[in-house]
């Protein structure tokens, strides 16, 4: 009894120390922490007041986590902040580059980059992709983001624009982002993403040491817990429910079951400033001499329940027309198709419990963009 009393008292004196030295050397030395996302939050000052934004940081490193997807996957990216997967190759200035333009889903989220969109066109046609895309970014900062880049790689060959709409651009232009100066980044109007915001930029970097431990195991423990649940769902054949989503749901809900707290601007203010966005990214592009594509694709409550109130497709149509784009690639076809096809559709072509492609789902986006452009 006193041996195991005396163990006891050895770990947790060796938790308190380890607690102790990891807080003073976290405060006063700087480390290469591997870090759970590649956010940088910036603050951004007019007439006094503060406003907020994002964007993914330079030459980063970390490894992300979605819990409800139970995935965890690496992400790095180059010296301009772009996720990428060769950091040692630089942009060939003699060559033809691709810009891809999205959010979450061309960013590649929940999956390692290799089976990005981006990484995936890049590897089939052998032209660089260039992955301008971030969570939670809609045309609003797209066309900001783009605007900068180009001004600033002027000898880039840039050879196709694709601008990958999500359903999630609607609400995002209307409820989310702002533009205040056309000089400045777009900010957050969101006052609780503003609120999360201040709280990260506020945080004090501390515990080096426990929180890439964590980070570690978390990675890890998840890579097991993804491979075993495979491996349980293989055996287990039981259906999975389809939700709806608050970004998705205007497709199918009359306009009065929409939550107002959700959607505080309606969906033409959404509507008019997509495209208009979406317009300025159109002409940026023909003034390099660039193609511009739209590509469109459905989330999973999209394909159950059916464009019964709003047409993605003729609202992709109407943008297209309207900003001049080359061509529309549309995936609703191919995606619908394997849905009537495939019982196991959902688990196949998104990540489990999430909206966001699967491998497999991104690959046949990739593929569709592979033979209609190239």
């Amino acid at each position: 009894m006193k041996k195991k009393l005396r163990n006891i008292k050895i770990i947790l004196s060796t938790i308190i120390v380890f607690f102790i030295l990891d807080l003073f050397l976290s405060k006063f030395f700087k480390f290469n922490s591997l870090q759970k996302d590649c956010f940088e939050f910036i603050e951004i000052k007019i007439k006094d007041k503060k406003y907020y934004s994002y964007k993914l940081k330079k030459n980063c490193s970390a490894i992300e986590s979605k819990t409800g997807a139970n995935v965890t996957y690496k992400v790095q990216t180059d010296n301009y902040g772009h996720r990428k997967k060769n950091l040692e190759k630089k942009y060939d200035i003699g060559s033809e580059k691709n810009i891809f333009l999205g959010d979450s889903f061309t960013y590649g989220f929940g999956l390692d980059y290799s089976y990005s969109i981006p990484e995936i066109v890049e590897k089939h046609t052998s032209i660089e992709s260039i992955n301008l895309s971030v969570p939670g970014y809609s045309p609003s900062v797209l066309q900001y983001n783009l605007m900068k880049f180009v001004s600033q790689n002027k000898d880039l060959l840039i050879k196709n624009i694709f601008y990958l709409m999500d359903i999630t651009d609607l609400h995002d232009e209307s409820n989310r982002w702002k533009i205040i100066d056309q000089t400045l980044m777009p900010i957050i109007v969101n006052q609780q993403i503003q609120r999360e915001l201040e709280n990260e930029i506020n945080n004090i970097e501390n515990l080096y040491f426990t929180k890439n431990l964590i980070t570690f195991a978390r990675y890890y423990s998840r890579k097991i817990k993804y491979n075993f649940s495979e491996i349980k769902d293989n055996f287990l054949s039981k259906k999975k429910e389809i939700g709806s989503t608050q970004y998705g749901n205007f497709i199918y809900l009359p306009n009065e079951d929409l939550d107002r707290n959700f959607w505080i601007n309606n969906l033409d203010v959404g509507k008019n400033s997509l495209m208009d966005n979406v317009k300025k990214i159109s002409q940026l592009s023909e003034s390099i001499r660039a193609n511009f594509y739209i590509v469109i694709y459905p989330w999973p409550d999209t394909l159950y329940f059916g464009e019964k109130t709003f047409s993605w497709q003729n609202f992709a149509k109407e943008t297209c027309d309207y900003s001049g784009c080359k061509k529309i690639i549309n995936l609703f076809k191919e995606f619908n198709d394997i849905k009537y096809k495939d019982d196991k559709w959902l688990e196949h072509l998104y990540l489990k419990n999430d909206v966001h492609f699967s491998k497999e789902g991104a690959a046949i986006v990739a593929k569709k963009i592979i033979a209609e452009v190239f």
